[in-house]
Protein backbone atom coordinates (compact mmCIF):
# COMPACT_ATOMS: atom_id res chain seq x y z
CA UNK A 1 0.00 0.00 0.00
CA UNK A 2 1.11 3.56 -0.73
CA UNK A 3 1.09 6.30 2.05
CA UNK A 4 0.61 10.02 0.55
CA UNK A 5 0.94 12.76 2.50
CA UNK A 6 -1.14 15.52 2.11
CA UNK A 7 0.45 17.13 -0.21
CA UNK A 8 1.11 14.03 -2.81
CA UNK A 9 -2.90 13.31 -2.55
CA UNK A 10 -2.90 17.06 -3.90
CA UNK A 11 -0.62 16.80 -6.33
CA UNK A 12 -2.47 13.59 -7.33
CA UNK A 13 -5.62 15.93 -7.70
CA UNK A 14 -4.37 18.68 -9.42
CA UNK A 15 -2.83 16.65 -12.20
CA UNK A 16 -6.47 13.98 -12.65
CA UNK A 17 -8.14 17.49 -12.95
CA UNK A 18 -5.41 18.77 -15.90
CA UNK A 19 -5.66 15.86 -17.44
CA UNK A 20 -9.60 15.43 -17.14
CA UNK A 21 -9.76 19.00 -18.57
CA UNK A 22 -6.90 17.98 -21.47
CA UNK A 23 -9.41 15.21 -22.32
CA UNK A 24 -12.57 17.00 -22.02
CA UNK A 25 -10.91 20.13 -24.41
CA UNK A 26 -10.26 17.12 -27.07
CA UNK A 27 -13.33 15.76 -27.10
CA UNK A 28 -14.37 19.42 -28.37
CA UNK A 29 -12.09 19.26 -31.36
CA UNK A 30 -8.46 19.73 -32.33
CA UNK A 31 -6.13 21.60 -30.19
CA UNK A 32 -5.54 25.23 -31.57
CA UNK A 33 -1.89 25.51 -33.01
CA UNK A 34 -2.45 21.35 -33.69
CA UNK A 35 -3.06 21.17 -37.26
CA UNK A 36 -0.31 21.55 -39.97
CA UNK A 37 -0.82 22.98 -43.24
CA UNK A 38 -2.68 21.32 -45.91
CA UNK A 39 -1.94 20.52 -49.20
CA UNK A 40 -4.52 20.98 -51.58
CA UNK A 41 -6.14 18.04 -53.32
CA UNK A 42 -7.99 16.99 -56.26
CA UNK A 43 -11.13 17.65 -55.01
CA UNK A 44 -10.37 21.18 -54.06
CA UNK A 45 -9.14 21.70 -57.53
CA UNK A 46 -12.02 20.61 -59.31
CA UNK A 47 -14.31 22.53 -56.94
CA UNK A 48 -17.22 24.85 -58.16
CA UNK A 49 -16.20 28.40 -58.71
CA UNK A 50 -19.89 29.71 -57.97
CA UNK A 51 -18.85 33.66 -57.30
CA UNK A 52 -16.85 34.22 -60.43
CA UNK A 53 -13.44 32.49 -61.94
CA UNK A 54 -10.10 31.85 -60.04
CA UNK A 55 -7.41 33.72 -60.58
CA UNK A 56 -4.68 32.22 -62.25
CA UNK A 57 -0.81 32.93 -61.08
CA UNK A 58 1.44 33.69 -63.87
CA UNK A 59 4.34 33.36 -61.79
CA UNK A 60 5.58 31.38 -58.42
CA UNK A 61 7.93 33.58 -56.88
CA UNK A 62 5.85 32.60 -53.07
CA UNK A 63 5.05 29.34 -51.67
CA UNK A 64 5.93 27.73 -48.83
CA UNK A 65 5.10 27.83 -45.32
CA UNK A 66 5.69 30.76 -42.49
CA UNK A 67 4.64 30.15 -39.36
CA UNK A 68 4.88 32.40 -35.55
CA UNK A 69 3.37 31.71 -32.21
CA UNK A 70 0.58 34.47 -31.55
CA UNK A 71 0.11 35.37 -27.76
CA UNK A 72 -3.75 35.49 -27.51
CA UNK A 73 -3.62 38.83 -25.42
CA UNK A 74 -1.38 40.22 -27.50
CA UNK A 75 -2.64 39.71 -31.04
CA UNK A 76 0.55 39.98 -33.89
CA UNK A 77 1.13 39.69 -37.39
CA UNK A 78 2.46 37.22 -39.60
CA UNK A 79 3.29 37.52 -42.94
CA UNK A 80 4.59 35.29 -46.03
CA UNK A 81 6.15 37.47 -48.97
CA UNK A 82 3.06 40.08 -49.76
CA UNK A 83 0.09 37.73 -48.07
CA UNK A 84 -0.20 38.30 -44.07
CA UNK A 85 -2.75 38.39 -41.47
CA UNK A 86 -2.99 40.93 -38.47
CA UNK A 87 -4.59 39.21 -35.46
CA UNK A 88 -6.17 41.70 -32.94
CA UNK A 89 -5.79 41.23 -29.05
CA UNK A 90 -8.11 38.79 -27.51
CA UNK A 91 -9.39 37.30 -31.33
CA UNK A 92 -7.59 34.24 -29.85
CA UNK A 93 -8.90 32.22 -27.25
CA UNK A 94 -5.04 30.80 -26.72
CA UNK A 95 -1.80 31.58 -27.81
CA UNK A 96 -1.36 29.43 -30.98
CA UNK A 97 0.80 28.51 -33.83
CA UNK A 98 -0.03 30.33 -36.72
CA UNK A 99 0.81 30.03 -39.67
CA UNK A 100 0.37 30.80 -43.43
CA UNK A 101 1.20 28.37 -46.39
CA UNK A 102 1.36 29.52 -49.73
CA UNK A 103 0.08 26.61 -52.22
CA UNK A 104 2.19 25.55 -55.00
CA UNK A 105 -0.28 25.32 -57.55
CA UNK A 106 -2.21 27.47 -60.75
CA UNK A 107 -4.13 29.30 -58.55
CA UNK A 108 -3.11 32.10 -55.83
CA UNK A 109 -4.34 29.90 -52.87
CA UNK A 110 -3.29 30.51 -49.55
CA UNK A 111 -3.72 28.26 -46.56
CA UNK A 112 -4.35 30.57 -43.45
CA UNK A 113 -4.16 28.06 -40.11
CA UNK A 114 -4.92 26.98 -37.80
CA UNK A 115 -8.21 26.19 -39.37
CA UNK A 116 -10.80 27.44 -37.06
CA UNK A 117 -12.73 29.89 -35.97
CA UNK A 118 -11.93 33.13 -34.05
CA UNK A 119 -13.20 35.35 -30.76
CA UNK A 120 -13.17 38.38 -33.07
CA UNK A 121 -12.21 38.92 -36.67
CA UNK A 122 -8.47 38.46 -37.93
CA UNK A 123 -7.81 40.72 -41.08
CA UNK A 124 -6.06 38.86 -43.64
CA UNK A 125 -4.56 40.26 -47.18
CA UNK A 126 -3.50 38.03 -50.14
CA UNK A 127 -1.30 39.60 -53.29
CA UNK A 128 -2.15 39.02 -56.70
CA UNK A 129 0.58 40.66 -57.77
CA UNK A 130 1.76 37.12 -59.40
CA UNK A 131 -2.04 37.14 -60.76
CA UNK A 132 -3.16 36.72 -64.37
CA UNK A 133 -5.90 38.70 -64.45
CA UNK A 134 -6.55 37.52 -68.14
CA UNK A 135 -8.23 41.51 -69.15
CA UNK A 136 -10.60 41.18 -65.36
CA UNK A 137 -10.77 44.91 -64.16
CA UNK A 138 -8.86 44.57 -60.98
CA UNK A 139 -11.61 46.23 -58.92
CA UNK A 140 -13.92 43.21 -59.02
CA UNK A 141 -11.66 40.71 -57.28
CA UNK A 142 -12.71 39.46 -53.76
CA UNK A 143 -11.29 37.06 -51.53
CA UNK A 144 -13.39 33.29 -51.48
CA UNK A 145 -12.75 30.55 -49.20
CA UNK A 146 -13.38 26.86 -49.26
CA UNK A 147 -15.94 25.36 -48.01
CA UNK A 148 -15.34 21.18 -47.77
CA UNK A 149 -18.85 20.33 -47.35
CA UNK A 150 -20.26 21.60 -50.34
CA UNK A 151 -17.21 21.69 -52.27
CA UNK A 152 -17.45 25.04 -53.49
CA UNK A 153 -15.49 28.34 -52.93
CA UNK A 154 -17.64 30.85 -50.92
CA UNK A 155 -17.04 34.85 -51.93
CA UNK A 156 -16.07 36.88 -49.18
CA UNK A 157 -15.24 40.11 -50.64
CA UNK A 158 -12.87 42.80 -49.87
CA UNK A 159 -11.06 45.61 -49.80
CA UNK A 160 -8.93 46.16 -53.49
CA UNK A 161 -5.88 48.12 -53.08
CA UNK A 162 -4.73 48.42 -56.79
CA UNK A 163 -1.61 50.37 -55.79
CA UNK A 164 -0.17 47.36 -53.57
CA UNK A 165 -2.08 44.40 -55.87
CA UNK A 166 -4.08 43.61 -52.62
CA UNK A 167 -7.12 42.34 -51.38
CA UNK A 168 -7.89 42.82 -47.48
CA UNK A 169 -10.95 41.19 -45.62
CA UNK A 170 -11.45 40.73 -42.10
CA UNK A 171 -12.44 36.98 -41.70
CA UNK A 172 -13.98 34.77 -38.90
CA UNK A 173 -12.36 31.66 -39.70
CA UNK A 174 -9.05 29.74 -40.95
CA UNK A 175 -9.11 27.38 -44.10
CA UNK A 176 -8.07 27.86 -47.56
CA UNK A 177 -8.45 31.01 -49.46
CA UNK A 178 -8.07 31.69 -52.79
CA UNK A 179 -8.92 35.10 -54.98
CA UNK A 180 -11.47 35.52 -57.97
CA UNK A 181 -12.78 37.99 -60.29
CA UNK A 182 -16.39 38.50 -61.15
Amino acid sequence: MVHRSGLGKRVSSILLAGFLLFAWGCSEGPVPGAMSPSAPNKEQSLAKEKHGKRVKRKAKRYHGTESASIVALEGGRLKNGPHKMDVPPKALKYDTQMYIAVQDNDYIEVDFGPDGWFEAPIKITMSYEEGDLDGSDPSTLALNWYDESTGEWVKVGGVVDQRRKTVTADVWHFTQYTLSVD
